[in-house]
């Protein structure tokens, strides 16, 4: 399953996007940078020339310090090259810090507004993606793009101006043996070629496999406790073995592809070494000419082995920059993604009055072809408790969700307090709501974190008086470190009952004008429940609230009653009307009804009517 293929991300792949936009794109990352990335040039032209001074001292000492038996001038030739490697270094180290800091900034900027659109994402973004492959945006590409910046990049301009130092120098000295010794540089250009396009196409390959391996670890750590409970574990381990599989494979045909690479090299710059050596041998052997003294023979051999790594570079850039670019054009797209749910321009501020609630002809779908609600008409009185109940399926969790925006309706509207929840600012509109999930979701910090999630403001005291007030202070007090307690990534260290009563909690230290409640009681034992019921009574008068149930027995005092069926309101009332009407409500009252006494006499009046 976690080889599916999401259709964003197939579209991702499809879309094609300009090098023009691209270009425009990272440019306005790297833009602000302009003066430390002229400096750095600068630097790297400096560092690239001084550094082939070296070779030219050492053709002094070969040709003159030695054979004269200069002693002043053999150390002032070895104390030059001290301080040009010092030089070198140190301008190299400058350079390098100011590019790696360039790049590193530059990353920073791009994986903060990575994280800052995955904030503002809508849910249908959520709903189409996997995790893993959205971890891998944020991680695998911002590095590959992080190491062209900081590496690739520097490497291109040092290597173009290296090389044209050591052209120069080399054509000064002799332009025979320059010749000579370039004979072999097609092979150099002919192994770029053959190893270019399939150096593109493994490490695209090495990405994806990747990918897989962090979206099927991301998906089978989040459903561990599924996964035992179907022992699906040897299954599961015959799947990520498949992927990590594919990717050592991949991973080991990338490895044995680069390996090649550094013995050609050797190979062909041994070639050349023979060419230099075997002409200049000629030339002062043979002929007798005495043309080449051992420095320079020294100094081309040494330039020649320096000749051939910017070379591979300059060639193997194209690979590199291609790799680049699949990446930036990944992130490209991920930043200009569609939000589905969007603020409109300069949106007003929630203002909550009694907090009334109105769906006014509201047509909504996930798909266009699968209507979820027709023409909904609803009016919920402010102040006031409405209950929704109904098969699953048939429209609950939806409703719930429309009032916060958390997916927007294609036609109608809905209204709080008469402002139509589509012009308001998603913040305002979002923090006068609170949300009970059916399953909450607790962060890995401590129980008191969690618990001020929503209201990061409140003081330790206030937060305690409050739990205090809705007896929830005591079953926190019991945990091991109370409120200190951490309850790990998901609220793992905690029962699910626990974790349902922090999420309630939560919600209630938000203070929000509007409550709602998905389901919130599912995961409660009776004495949770029980809890629950009695923290509403002190928390429910004067507040509008919605909830979501399946048990019965949690909206018994709810003022209005709805009954829902495919999307459509069949039933509305009391709990005390609606029991006694024919419908959906009667059947599922009669199916719940098993403990208290009083429902049973009532069952019993019931089934007498009938």
């Amino acid at each position: 399953m976690y080889m599916m293929r999401s259709s964003s991300e197939n579209k991702d792949r499809e879309k094609l996007v300009s090098d023009r936009d691209l270009f425009r794109f990272a440019l306005s990352y790297i833009k602000p940078h302009k003066k430390g990335i002229t400096i750095s040039i600068i630097l790297v032209i400096l560092a690239s020339f001084i550094g082939l001074l070296p070779e030219l001292m050492i053709k002094k000492i070969i040709d003159n310090d030695i054979p004269k038996n200069d002693k002043e001038g053999l150390l002032n030739s070895v104390t030059i090259m001290i301080i040009i490697y010092l030089v070198s270094w140190v301008i190299g180290f400058i350079y390098a810090y100011l590019i790696v800091k360039i790049g590193q900034t530059t990353i920073f900027n791009v994986r903060n507004d990575m994280y800052t659109k995955l904030l503002n994402q809508s849910q249908t973004y959520y709903d189409h993606n996997q995790s893993g492959r959205i971890n891998s945006k944020l991680t695998n590409d911002v590095d590959t793009l992080s190491n062209f910046l900081s590496s690739s990049l520097v490497g291109l301009v040092a290597s173009i101006f290296q090389l044209s130092g050591i052209l120069i120098i080399m054509f000064y000295f002799d332009i025979t043996l320059s010749l000579i010794s370039f004979a072999v540089v097609p092979l150099l250009f002919l192994l770029a070629y053959v190893i270019r396009v399939p150096i593109r196409n493994i490490s695209m390959k090495r990405r994806k496999t990747i990918s897989d391996v962090t979206s099927n670890l991301a998906e089978n750590i989040s459903g561990a406790q599924v996964s035992k409970s179907f022992t699906r574990e040897k299954v599961n381990l015959q799947e990520f073995t498949a992927a990590n599989k594919e990717n050592y494979d991949v991973s080991i045909r990338a490895t044995s592809l680069f390996a090649i690479i550094t013995p050609a090299i050797g190979l062909i710059s041994a070639l050349g070494t023979m060419l230099i050596l075997g002409y200049a041998g000629y030339q002062n052997a043979v002929i007798g000419s005495n043309k080449y003294s051992p420095g320079t023979i020294a100094v081309f051999m040494a330039y020649l082995t320096r000749f051939f790594q910017p070379i591979i570079t300059l060639s193997m850039f194209y690979s590199v920059y291609q790799s680049a670019l699949a990446s930036l054009e990944r992130i490209y797209l991920f930043l200009h993604e569609d939000v589905t749910v969007e603020e409109i321009e300069n949106p007003a501020k929630m203002k909550i009055t009694n907090g009334s609630i109105r769906f006014e002809n509201v047509d909504f779908a996930y798909k266009k072809d699968m209507p979820i609600f027709q023409n909904l008409n609803v009016t919920i009185e402010g102040g006031k408790t409405l209950a929704l109940v109904g098969t699953t399926g048939a429209g609950k969790s939806s409703f719930v969700k429309l009032i916060s925006r958390v997916y927007d309706i294609q036609n109608g509207s809905i209204e709080i307090d008469g402002q139509d929840v589509s012009s308001l600012s998603l913040h305002s509109l979002r923090k006068s709501i609170g949300l009970v999930p059916q399953e909450p979701r607790l962060f890995n910090t401590t129980i008191l974190e969690n618990l001020r999630y929503g209201n990061p403001e409140i003081s330790n005291i206030d937060l305690k008086q409050k739990m205090s007030e809705i007896g929830f202070d005591e079953i926190i007090k019991s945990l091991p470190e109370g409120y200190e307690t951490i309850v790990n990534e998901g609220g793992k260290r905690l029962s699910r009952g626990q974790r349902q009563l922090i999420a309630f909690g939560r919600a209630l230290i938000k203070d929000p004008d509007i409550l709602i409640l998905d389901e919130a009681t599912s995961n409660l034992d009776p004495i949770g429940e029980l809890r629950i019921q009695k923290a509403l009574k002190k928390i429910l008068p004067n507040r509008t609230a919605i909830i979501v149930a399946h048990r019965l027995s949690t909206i018994r005092n709810a003022d209005r009653i709805l009954v829902l069926e495919n999307g459509e309101i069949v039933q509305d009332g009391t709990h005390q009307f609606l029991v006694f009407e024919d419908g959906n409500y009667q059947k599922m009252y009669l199916k719940q009804v098993s403990e208290p006494m009083e429902d049973k006499e009532l069952a019993a009046k019931i089934l007498q009517k009938k």
